[in-house]
């Protein structure tokens, strides 16, 4: 099975990622979302992997799309969201098949991968 790195080659803490990776020659494939995208499926994972309260807590920037109350969503409709406005996502990610964590700061990657 496969490790992803959602990543956005713009954001230093992303770049910081692959960087941390590479260096522990983690196996894994980057998923530049912004070119390709979020499926449905793709965000589900990552909501059942990763441990979260809501999906605002940490997975999306709300920051970047003000004027939308993001707490009166539900959750289908923040699914939905992030599929429209993938640039909503925090980055970066990193799922394995079995877990997820939001990488950021780097720190948290090299807690999640107990280096």
């Amino acid at each position: 099975m496969t490790n992803f790195l959602y990543h956005n080659p713009k954001c230093s803490k992303s770049r910081a990622a692959i960087e941390l990776l590479n260096a522990q020659g983690i196996k894994y494939k980057v998923k530049e979302y912004l070119k390709t995208g979020l499926t449905r499926e793709e965000v589900q994972s990552l909501l059942r992997k990763l441990v979260l309260n809501t999906p605002l807590d940490g997975l999306m920037r709300v920051k970047e799309m003000p004027g939308v109350d993001f707490e009166g969503l539900s959750k289908d409709e923040l699914v939905a969201l992030l599929i429209a406005h993938p640039f909503l996502l925090e980055r970066p990610i990193f799922e394995t098949p079995v877990t997820a964590v939001i990488a950021r700061p780097t720190k948290v990657l090299a807690d999640f991968l107990a280096i």
